[in-house]
């Protein structure tokens, strides 16, 4: 029996300090373990320390071999007796940073492993003393008890459990009654929950305030007290009165759930006196209460943020998918429901318009309520614009019919779109939750503003549409030359490369190019496309721009010329130059298949002739290299080129692959342009 009982009490304190622990004897054979997995490590980490030292009987720390420099392991024991035999605690491996001698290994481990692992182990060689010298076996009640708080379901506060004011009032000596009091909703009222006797006593119900009476006083000093040969003392008139006659009472204070407080409170009612080995168990048991709501609280802190964690992932994988607002909305009542526990959630969303009213989803809430709390958001929160920058953060705040709520703005960068509103269960709710709520608070805002926007996205384009439509109604000589312009703006975009946005910037702005300035701008069209269509005015009346056009100004430009006049606007001052060669190149490659259109399309706007002498020299090519460019800019093909020069095709690929890096351009067309644009800038000088 007494070994099942070492078993256990080893397996607690593993589970406290967090690695094995092992009893050996004085020949350091394994006693009792709780882990096999170090157990020869164990065996020879003692034999070397014994070997070292002649005796070990204080805490200390030993290192283990076959450990590696950077992750050195170390044994924290203990020297007591065990059947009446010299025995040694071993409790690790401790794992440390750097290696050390044995005689500084304290110093390497941290100031709170050695403060806690030290202690805990000394109070364990206690345990295993005093297990020695208990020839009655009066430690074995309360060493089963050890038993009962890794048995008692974790989902459960261990303070809550019955059997544990069973096994306190049946197991430890003189102990006739237990019992656990815990705060009411009154500010300073506490009220006993749960009580057991030896006798008939009900304590149950039973209420003090702060300071009253011994359990009151406990909550003050918020410190465990032993009180004994209390009979005549006046503090236990209100105990008395529900028939309970304490002689010895014990209080001890635990901060529970919410930062709340509770009190674990027993004594005797026929022993006015606790014995040595009663105080000790009381202590022990206390300790491992306060260590299991401890875990539990650290348990419920990490299953809050797996909780959180799962919102956020779902409110992500929501936003990513679905464009559609009303659904997003539902997602963020339905998650922050199911993360506050409350009653209701409720989100009242801002028009996007003078003439849209307000709307607002709700899970929990009947239909006289949505009408009254809509309306009173309404008021506060968006009567004055000022009103809602002022009250832009988390708040709580009390509904008509009585319920507390935190309310939380969704905003997206200095607007603010709509709030949010949770019910939580009273008004003392610690506000754990106040922090996450503004972040989904600020995350459910961006995604709605950014359905907004994509909304508006396409009631512009719907409406772009039917401007577009109605030039062909009236207009129909300009429609179809605007329909060419949007076919060269397409592919001469594609031939740039621009990005996706680019290329509809470009296309809107072609299709609204017909329409004026004032005109577009009293149909809130956005201020960057009105710019790109004023900056393309300003090109077709040769008017000097008020500062450098934007790209999508002059592709449009060049279209607009190149299909009014036929050439190119070489020769257009307020054209970037590379533009122009891009454009030229553009246009040559549009006609590579005709080969008359190749030697003719540039040549034949202001008979420019190609300075072959100027290029050589200025881009160093070889006289065969400005042979082949020369018979390129005559639109022959490369097979062509090797028959007049008598040379290999592959001889003319290399030719050309030189041309194209001297020059820097990528292919035939732009060899060309540029060629022609260089010609045209030396004929200007």
């Amino acid at each position: 029996m007494k070994s099942e009982i070492l078993k256990s009490v080893l397996a607690a304190y593993h589970s406290y300090l967090m690695v094995p622990v092992t009893l050996l004897n004085h020949k350091s054979e394994i006693v009792s373990t709780s882990s096999r997995a170090y157990a020869s490590d164990c065996q020879l980490t003692l034999k070397n320390a014994l070997e070292a030292y002649s005796i070990i009987d204080s805490v200390a720390a030993v290192q283990m071999p076959y450990s590696v420099p950077k992750n050195t392991q170390y044994l924290v024991t203990y020297g007591g007796y065990y059947d009446d035999q010299k025995c040694y605690v071993l409790a690790g491996p401790f794992y440390v940073s750097s290696p050390k001698t044995c005689e500084n290994d304290i110093s390497s481990l941290t100031v709170n492993q050695v403060k806690q692992s030290y202690q805990t182990i000394a109070e364990l060689g206690d345990v295993i003393q005093r297990l020695n010298n208990d020839k009655s076996g009066s430690l074995f009640s309360y060493l089963s008890m050890l038993d009962l708080f890794y048995e008692i379901d974790q989902s459960q506060t261990v303070i809550d459990d019955n059997r544990l004011h069973q096994h306190l009032t049946s197991y430890l000596p003189n102990i006739t009654f237990s019992g656990i009091a815990v705060k009411t909703n009154g500010a300073h009222t506490y009220k006993v929950t749960k009580f057991f006797a030896n006798d008939q006593v009900d304590l149950c119900e039973y209420t003090f305030n702060l300071g009253e009476g011994f359990l009151g006083q406990s909550v003050v000093t918020m410190q465990p007290n032993m009180w004994e040969n209390i009979t005549h003392d006046l503090r236990t008139i209100n105990l008395q009165a529900y028939g309970l006659y304490p002689k010895a009472l014990y209080c001890y204070p635990l901060t529970i759930e919410n930062g709340n407080v509770a009190v674990l409170f027993g004594g005797s009612t026929t022993n006015p006196l606790f014995s040595s080995e009663t105080m000790f168990m009381l202590r022990q048991v206390f300790q491992f209460i306060e260590r299991s709501i401890a875990y539990q609280r650290i348990d419920k802190n990490l299953s809050d943020v797996h909780t959180r964690l799962n919102v956020v992932n779902e409110i992500f994988a929501v936003i990513s998918k679905i464009k559609d607002k009303s659904r997003i909305l539902y997602v963020l009542t339905d998650a922050t429901l199911t993360l506050v526990k409350g009653r209701f959630s409720a989100i009242l969303t801002k028009p996007e318009t003078d003439v849209q009213s307000f709307d607002m989803v709700s899970r929990g809430l009947q239909s006289d309520e949505v009408n009254k709390y809509k309306e009173d958001l309404i008021n506060r929160y968006f009567q004055e614009e000022d009103s809602v920058k002022s009250d832009s953060n988390s708040t709580l705040k009390q509904t008509t019919w009585g319920d507390w709520v935190y309310e939380s703005p969704l905003t997206s960068g200095n607007k603010v779109l709509g709030v949010l509103c949770v019910n939580i269960a009273n008004k003392d709710h610690n506000g754990k939750h106040t922090e996450f709520l503004e972040s989904i608070s600020q995350i459910g805002g961006i995604a709605i503003d950014l359905i907004n926007v994509e909304q508006s996205k396409k009631n512009a384009d719907v409406v772009i549409e039917c401007l577009f439509g109605a030039i062909e109604e009236f207009e129909p000589n300009q429609y179809e030359k605007m329909k060419k312009m949007l076919r060269g703006v397409k592919d001469f975009s594609e031939y740039l490369r621009l990005n996706q946005e680019e290329k509809l910037q470009c296309l809107k702005a072609c299709k609204l190019s017909a329409y004026s300035l004032s005109f577009l701008e009293n149909k809130g069209f956005n201020q960057s496309l009105i710019q790109i269509i004023g900056h393309y005015n300003e090109l077709t009346k040769d008017m000097i721009p008020s500062k450098p056009s934007p790209l999508p100004s002059q592709i449009l430009f060049v279209i607009h010329y190149y299909i009014s006049n036929g050439e190119i606007p070489l020769f257009h001052k307020h054209l970037h130059e590379e533009l122009k060669i891009k454009f030229s190149a553009f246009i040559l490659q549009e006609n590579e298949e005709d080969s008359e259109k190749i030697t003719q399309a540039l040549p034949q706007q202001k008979n420019i002739s190609v300075e072959f002498d100027v290029i050589q020299v200025q881009f160093k090519l070889s006289k065969r290299e400005i042979d082949v460019l020369e018979l390129i800019i005559q639109g022959i093909s490369n097979k062509e080129i090797a028959q007049t020069l008598y040379i290999s095709e592959h001889t003319v690929k290399n030719h050309l692959s030189n041309i194209f890096r001297k020059l820097s351009v990528k292919d035939r067309s732009q060899a060309i342009a540029k060629c022609y644009h260089l010609s045209l800038n030396q004929d200007s000088e």
